[in-house]
Protein backbone atom coordinates (compact mmCIF):
# COMPACT_ATOMS: atom_id res chain seq x y z
CA UNK A 1 0.00 0.00 0.00
CA UNK A 2 1.26 3.33 -1.01
CA UNK A 3 1.07 6.06 1.48
CA UNK A 4 -1.24 8.11 -0.31
CA UNK A 5 -3.36 4.95 0.35
CA UNK A 6 -2.93 5.40 4.05
CA UNK A 7 -5.21 8.48 3.70
CA UNK A 8 -8.00 9.26 6.24
CA UNK A 9 -10.67 11.22 4.94
CA UNK A 10 -12.82 13.59 7.31
CA UNK A 11 -16.44 14.63 5.41
CA UNK A 12 -17.58 17.61 7.31
CA UNK A 13 -13.66 18.08 8.50
CA UNK A 14 -13.95 22.21 9.00
CA UNK A 15 -17.27 22.47 11.22
CA UNK A 16 -16.93 22.33 14.85
CA UNK A 17 -16.20 18.69 15.74
CA UNK A 18 -14.49 18.42 12.25
CA UNK A 19 -11.92 20.88 12.90
CA UNK A 20 -10.78 18.71 16.02
CA UNK A 21 -10.57 15.47 14.63
CA UNK A 22 -8.63 16.28 11.66
CA UNK A 23 -6.33 18.23 14.42
CA UNK A 24 -6.03 15.05 16.56
CA UNK A 25 -5.38 13.16 13.52
CA UNK A 26 -2.52 15.39 12.38
CA UNK A 27 -0.97 15.73 15.79
CA UNK A 28 -1.02 11.74 15.25
CA UNK A 29 1.08 12.11 11.90
CA UNK A 30 -1.85 10.66 9.73
CA UNK A 31 -2.52 11.60 6.47
CA UNK A 32 -5.64 13.29 6.33
CA UNK A 33 -7.97 14.52 3.16
CA UNK A 34 -10.95 16.91 4.01
CA UNK A 35 -14.08 17.18 2.08
CA UNK A 36 -15.37 20.57 1.90
CA UNK A 37 -17.98 22.76 0.07
CA UNK A 38 -15.27 25.72 1.04
CA UNK A 39 -11.10 24.85 0.42
CA UNK A 40 -10.49 28.70 0.99
CA UNK A 41 -11.50 27.45 4.73
CA UNK A 42 -9.88 24.62 5.13
CA UNK A 43 -6.89 26.14 3.68
CA UNK A 44 -7.62 28.72 6.58
CA UNK A 45 -8.21 26.39 9.24
CA UNK A 46 -4.90 23.81 8.10
CA UNK A 47 -2.89 25.47 5.90
CA UNK A 48 -1.27 22.84 3.11
CA UNK A 49 -1.08 19.95 6.09
CA UNK A 50 -4.33 18.16 4.19
CA UNK A 51 -5.27 17.56 0.98
CA UNK A 52 -8.50 19.18 0.26
CA UNK A 53 -10.97 17.22 -1.83
CA UNK A 54 -13.84 20.98 -2.62
CA UNK A 55 -17.14 19.42 -3.50
CA UNK A 56 -20.70 18.75 -1.76
CA UNK A 57 -21.91 16.03 -0.57
CA UNK A 58 -25.26 16.10 -2.00
CA UNK A 59 -24.06 16.42 -5.33
CA UNK A 60 -23.92 13.00 -7.40
CA UNK A 61 -20.40 11.59 -8.00
CA UNK A 62 -18.51 13.54 -5.00
CA UNK A 63 -18.63 11.02 -2.69
CA UNK A 64 -17.30 8.06 -5.22
CA UNK A 65 -14.68 10.56 -6.17
CA UNK A 66 -13.43 11.44 -3.07
CA UNK A 67 -13.24 8.01 -1.49
CA UNK A 68 -10.41 7.08 -4.08
CA UNK A 69 -6.94 5.91 -2.06
CA UNK A 70 -8.73 6.13 1.47
CA UNK A 71 -8.08 3.62 3.96
CA UNK A 72 -10.41 4.99 6.90
CA UNK A 73 -13.71 7.23 6.99
CA UNK A 74 -14.51 9.68 9.51
CA UNK A 75 -17.88 11.23 9.43
CA UNK A 76 -18.51 14.68 11.01
CA UNK A 77 -21.34 16.05 8.72
CA UNK A 78 -24.10 18.40 10.27
CA UNK A 79 -26.79 20.35 8.73
CA UNK A 80 -27.24 22.83 12.46
CA UNK A 81 -26.72 25.79 10.81
CA UNK A 82 -28.90 28.43 9.24
CA UNK A 83 -27.71 27.66 5.42
CA UNK A 84 -27.98 24.46 5.46
CA UNK A 85 -30.48 23.52 7.95
CA UNK A 86 -33.27 23.10 5.06
CA UNK A 87 -31.06 20.36 3.77
CA UNK A 88 -30.85 18.04 6.88
CA UNK A 89 -32.49 15.08 5.36
CA UNK A 90 -29.82 15.31 2.17
CA UNK A 91 -26.90 15.84 4.55
CA UNK A 92 -26.94 14.36 7.73
CA UNK A 93 -28.71 10.64 6.18
CA UNK A 94 -28.76 10.48 2.57
CA UNK A 95 -24.90 11.80 2.03
CA UNK A 96 -23.97 9.28 4.74
CA UNK A 97 -26.17 6.56 4.35
CA UNK A 98 -23.98 6.68 0.29
CA UNK A 99 -20.25 7.14 1.97
CA UNK A 100 -21.05 3.86 3.58
CA UNK A 101 -22.23 2.26 0.19
CA UNK A 102 -19.12 3.73 -1.72
CA UNK A 103 -16.98 2.31 0.57
CA UNK A 104 -18.05 -0.75 0.57
CA UNK A 105 -17.77 -1.16 -3.11
CA UNK A 106 -14.52 0.43 -2.26
CA UNK A 107 -13.32 -2.23 0.54
CA UNK A 108 -12.92 0.07 2.89
CA UNK A 109 -13.72 -1.22 6.12
CA UNK A 110 -12.58 1.43 9.27
CA UNK A 111 -15.58 3.78 9.49
CA UNK A 112 -16.22 6.56 12.38
CA UNK A 113 -19.20 8.16 12.82
CA UNK A 114 -19.67 11.19 14.95
CA UNK A 115 -23.37 11.91 16.11
CA UNK A 116 -23.64 14.68 18.44
CA UNK A 117 -26.83 14.16 19.54
CA UNK A 118 -26.27 10.29 20.71
CA UNK A 119 -30.49 9.94 19.93
CA UNK A 120 -32.94 7.02 21.28
CA UNK A 121 -36.64 6.52 20.23
CA UNK A 122 -37.68 5.84 23.87
CA UNK A 123 -36.14 9.04 24.87
CA UNK A 124 -37.77 11.19 21.93
CA UNK A 125 -40.67 9.68 23.06
CA UNK A 126 -40.41 10.46 26.47
CA UNK A 127 -39.53 14.22 25.95
CA UNK A 128 -42.57 14.27 23.37
CA UNK A 129 -40.03 14.89 20.36
CA UNK A 130 -39.98 11.98 18.34
CA UNK A 131 -39.06 13.81 15.03
CA UNK A 132 -36.27 15.24 16.07
CA UNK A 133 -33.48 13.02 15.86
CA UNK A 134 -35.32 10.49 13.40
CA UNK A 135 -32.44 10.83 10.78
CA UNK A 136 -29.71 10.50 13.27
CA UNK A 137 -31.14 7.28 14.72
CA UNK A 138 -31.71 5.42 11.40
CA UNK A 139 -27.96 6.09 10.72
CA UNK A 140 -26.99 4.76 13.72
CA UNK A 141 -28.88 1.92 13.79
CA UNK A 142 -27.64 1.07 10.42
CA UNK A 143 -24.24 1.10 11.42
CA UNK A 144 -24.48 -1.01 14.01
CA UNK A 145 -25.73 -3.62 11.66
CA UNK A 146 -23.24 -3.11 9.32
CA UNK A 147 -20.34 -4.97 8.55
CA UNK A 148 -17.94 -1.64 9.22
CA UNK A 149 -15.04 -1.86 11.94
CA UNK A 150 -16.45 0.90 13.96
CA UNK A 151 -15.66 1.70 17.71
CA UNK A 152 -17.54 4.22 20.50
CA UNK A 153 -14.33 4.72 22.90
CA UNK A 154 -12.34 6.44 20.03
CA UNK A 155 -14.57 9.54 20.28
CA UNK A 156 -13.14 10.27 23.52
CA UNK A 157 -9.72 10.55 22.46
CA UNK A 158 -10.78 13.19 19.62
CA UNK A 159 -11.68 15.68 22.35
CA UNK A 160 -8.39 15.65 24.11
CA UNK A 161 -10.29 16.84 27.15
CA UNK A 162 -7.87 18.69 30.04
CA UNK A 163 -10.08 17.10 32.80
CA UNK A 164 -12.30 14.03 32.45
CA UNK A 165 -14.81 12.89 35.38
CA UNK A 166 -16.27 9.69 35.08
CA UNK A 167 -19.65 9.65 36.54
CA UNK A 168 -19.78 5.95 37.71
CA UNK A 169 -23.19 5.94 39.64
CA UNK A 170 -25.13 3.37 37.92
CA UNK A 171 -24.44 -0.18 37.05
CA UNK A 172 -26.96 -0.31 34.13
CA UNK A 173 -28.95 2.74 32.39
CA UNK A 174 -32.66 2.72 30.91
CA UNK A 175 -31.11 2.41 27.40
CA UNK A 176 -29.73 -0.62 26.06
CA UNK A 177 -28.55 0.06 23.27
CA UNK A 178 -25.87 2.56 25.39
CA UNK A 179 -25.60 -0.28 27.63
CA UNK A 180 -24.29 -2.30 25.08
CA UNK A 181 -22.03 0.37 23.84
CA UNK A 182 -20.69 1.86 27.06
CA UNK A 183 -16.63 0.87 27.66
CA UNK A 184 -15.26 2.03 31.19
CA UNK A 185 -12.83 4.57 30.86
CA UNK A 186 -9.46 3.80 31.66
CA UNK A 187 -8.16 6.95 32.32
CA UNK A 188 -9.88 9.68 34.24
CA UNK A 189 -9.13 12.23 36.87
CA UNK A 190 -12.61 11.84 38.83
CA UNK A 191 -14.77 9.17 39.59
CA UNK A 192 -18.06 10.15 40.89
CA UNK A 193 -19.41 7.09 42.92
CA UNK A 194 -22.81 8.23 44.50
CA UNK A 195 -25.88 10.78 43.49
CA UNK A 196 -25.07 14.24 45.38
CA UNK A 197 -23.96 16.91 42.85
CA UNK A 198 -23.67 19.49 45.69
CA UNK A 199 -20.86 17.51 47.15
CA UNK A 200 -18.75 16.06 44.47
CA UNK A 201 -19.14 19.74 43.21
CA UNK A 202 -17.07 21.02 45.97
CA UNK A 203 -14.51 18.23 45.57
CA UNK A 204 -13.97 18.20 41.84
CA UNK A 205 -13.66 22.10 41.82
CA UNK A 206 -11.48 21.91 44.32
CA UNK A 207 -9.47 19.20 42.39
CA UNK A 208 -9.28 21.85 39.35
CA UNK A 209 -8.52 25.17 42.15
CA UNK A 210 -7.26 24.93 45.21
CA UNK A 211 -9.94 26.62 47.81
CA UNK A 212 -8.78 29.24 50.03
CA UNK A 213 -10.87 29.56 53.48
CA UNK A 214 -12.14 33.23 53.35
CA UNK A 215 -13.18 34.42 56.77
CA UNK A 216 -15.19 37.04 55.38
CA UNK A 217 -17.45 34.02 53.26
CA UNK A 218 -20.55 32.88 55.05
CA UNK A 219 -19.57 30.18 57.04
CA UNK A 220 -21.57 26.72 58.76
CA UNK A 221 -20.99 26.07 62.61
CA UNK A 222 -20.53 22.29 63.76
CA UNK A 223 -20.11 23.00 67.78
CA UNK A 224 -19.56 19.22 68.92
CA UNK A 225 -17.50 17.36 71.50
CA UNK A 226 -16.16 14.53 68.87
CA UNK A 227 -15.54 12.19 71.79
CA UNK A 228 -14.62 10.50 68.82
CA UNK A 229 -14.93 12.19 65.32
CA UNK A 230 -17.04 8.98 63.86
CA UNK A 231 -18.96 7.82 60.27
CA UNK A 232 -22.18 9.60 61.86
CA UNK A 233 -19.92 13.09 62.52
CA UNK A 234 -18.62 12.83 58.76
CA UNK A 235 -21.63 11.95 57.13
CA UNK A 236 -23.43 15.29 59.61
CA UNK A 237 -20.57 17.31 57.92
CA UNK A 238 -21.18 16.46 54.27
CA UNK A 239 -24.74 17.84 54.98
CA UNK A 240 -23.62 20.90 57.07
CA UNK A 241 -20.89 21.95 54.04
CA UNK A 242 -23.23 21.79 51.52
CA UNK A 243 -25.00 24.99 53.01
CA UNK A 244 -21.72 27.50 52.61
CA UNK A 245 -19.30 25.79 51.09
CA UNK A 246 -16.58 25.65 54.57
CA UNK A 247 -17.43 24.82 58.12
CA UNK A 248 -16.01 25.96 61.43
CA UNK A 249 -15.32 22.75 63.88
CA UNK A 250 -15.68 24.04 66.86
CA UNK A 251 -14.02 21.48 69.94
CA UNK A 252 -15.76 22.31 73.12
CA UNK A 253 -13.49 21.71 76.14
CA UNK A 254 -14.46 18.73 77.75
CA UNK A 255 -11.70 16.63 77.96
CA UNK A 256 -11.20 15.25 81.80
CA UNK A 257 -14.54 16.50 82.09
CA UNK A 258 -16.86 13.44 82.23
CA UNK A 259 -16.26 10.76 79.88
CA UNK A 260 -14.06 12.43 77.45
CA UNK A 261 -11.07 11.26 77.33
CA UNK A 262 -9.68 12.41 74.30
CA UNK A 263 -8.02 16.31 74.42
CA UNK A 264 -8.16 18.75 71.95
CA UNK A 265 -5.33 18.04 69.86
CA UNK A 266 -6.18 14.46 69.34
CA UNK A 267 -9.42 15.34 68.56
CA UNK A 268 -7.96 17.88 66.16
CA UNK A 269 -6.00 15.65 64.63
CA UNK A 270 -8.46 12.83 64.27
CA UNK A 271 -11.31 15.08 62.35
CA UNK A 272 -8.02 16.82 60.00
CA UNK A 273 -7.08 13.23 59.01
CA UNK A 274 -10.66 12.23 58.33
CA UNK A 275 -11.82 15.75 55.58
CA UNK A 276 -8.49 16.43 54.95
CA UNK A 277 -8.50 14.01 51.79
CA UNK A 278 -11.59 15.21 50.52
CA UNK A 279 -12.10 18.83 51.56
CA UNK A 280 -8.88 20.33 52.00
CA UNK A 281 -9.30 23.95 53.48
CA UNK A 282 -12.83 23.94 53.42
CA UNK A 283 -13.07 23.56 57.16
CA UNK A 284 -10.99 25.01 60.37
CA UNK A 285 -10.81 22.96 63.78
CA UNK A 286 -11.17 25.50 67.12
CA UNK A 287 -11.39 24.67 70.72
CA UNK A 288 -13.96 26.67 72.27
CA UNK A 289 -15.27 26.99 75.90
CA UNK A 290 -17.37 24.36 76.97
CA UNK A 291 -20.63 25.74 75.32
CA UNK A 292 -23.80 24.28 76.46
CA UNK A 293 -26.43 27.20 75.43
CA UNK A 294 -26.78 29.06 72.50
CA UNK A 295 -28.87 31.93 72.60
CA UNK A 296 -29.79 34.75 70.08
CA UNK A 297 -31.86 37.79 69.95
CA UNK A 298 -34.62 38.22 66.75
CA UNK A 299 -33.01 39.05 63.58
CA UNK A 300 -29.38 37.83 63.77
CA UNK A 301 -28.51 37.39 60.71
CA UNK A 302 -28.02 33.67 61.05
CA UNK A 303 -29.91 30.39 60.71
CA UNK A 304 -29.78 27.73 63.27
CA UNK A 305 -30.74 24.38 61.50
CA UNK A 306 -31.61 20.78 62.70
CA UNK A 307 -29.64 18.42 60.04
CA UNK A 308 -32.12 15.34 60.21
CA UNK A 309 -29.69 11.84 58.94
CA UNK A 310 -31.01 8.55 58.03
CA UNK A 311 -31.71 6.31 61.02
CA UNK A 312 -28.85 4.19 60.36
CA UNK A 313 -26.49 6.88 61.23
CA UNK A 314 -28.61 8.30 64.02
CA UNK A 315 -27.92 5.00 65.80
CA UNK A 316 -24.03 5.71 65.44
CA UNK A 317 -23.05 6.16 69.31
CA UNK A 318 -19.81 7.87 70.37
CA UNK A 319 -20.18 6.31 74.03
CA UNK A 320 -20.40 3.17 72.22
CA UNK A 321 -17.44 3.35 70.33
CA UNK A 322 -15.20 4.50 73.54
CA UNK A 323 -16.43 1.40 75.46
CA UNK A 324 -15.12 -0.67 72.31
CA UNK A 325 -12.49 1.28 72.26
CA UNK A 326 -11.58 0.67 75.68
CA UNK A 327 -12.17 -3.06 75.63
CA UNK A 328 -10.10 -3.46 72.81
CA UNK A 329 -7.06 -1.98 74.31
CA UNK A 330 -7.72 -4.31 77.82
CA UNK A 331 -7.26 -7.30 75.62
CA UNK A 332 -3.81 -5.75 74.69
Amino acid sequence: MTKKNKQIIVFGGTGFYGQKVVKKLLQKNQIVKVVTRNAENSKRLFGNEVEVFQGDVTEKGVIKESLKNVSAIVICLSAMSNKLIRKMKEIERDAVLEIMEEAKKANISRLVYMSGYEMRKQLLDDLKIPEFGEIKIEVEEKIRQSDFNWTTPEARKLFNADYVVWLDTISKGRYEDTNKMFVQPKKFDFRVTTQDAELWALQISDKIIEYKWDNKKPTAQMLGRWQPFHNGHYALFEEIIKKTGQVCIQVRDVHGVGDNPFDFETVKSIITQRLESNFKNRFKVILVPNISNICYGRGVGYKIEEIVLSEEIQKISATKIRKEMREKAKKK
